[in-house]
């Protein structure tokens, strides 16, 4: 999902619905392979204020992972909340808590 800057911050409308879904691939973490049974979920809104984009959203799957010490399968649920700061202003660059992207658009499906 592509958002462009100059559409969220000239708008009369500030805020934009995120729903997106991700298939993830299998991981590998220190030799043991993490493979996620159901599609990643993200679904939040982002909102401007002045040349700041704020992303508020909600991440959703369920990982398959194996027990270090019996070596059984078992299922990981991951809910987590998310809230990230971008902008694309060079004023603002090396603020705080910040995210500085560098064009006019930002990729949430990178």
């Amino acid at each position: 999902m592509i958002i462009q800057f100059l559409d969220l911050i000239s708008a009369k409308n500030r805020k934009k619905e995120v729903n997106i879904t991700y298939e993830l691939a299998p991981l590998y973490f220190d030799g043991e392979k993490i493979e996620a049974i159901e599609d990643l979920n993200v679904i939040g809104n982002i909102t401007s204020v002045g040349d700041v984009l704020t992303l508020r959203a909600s991440i959703k799957t369920k990982l398959k992972l194996h027990c270090s010490r019996c070596l059984e399968a078992f299922i990981y649920p991951i809910d987590i909340d998310i809230e990230e700061r971008f902008t694309n202003n060079n004023e603002l660059e090396n603020e705080e808590g910040i995210i500085f992207v560098d064009g006019d658009s930002l990729d949430l499906s990178l």
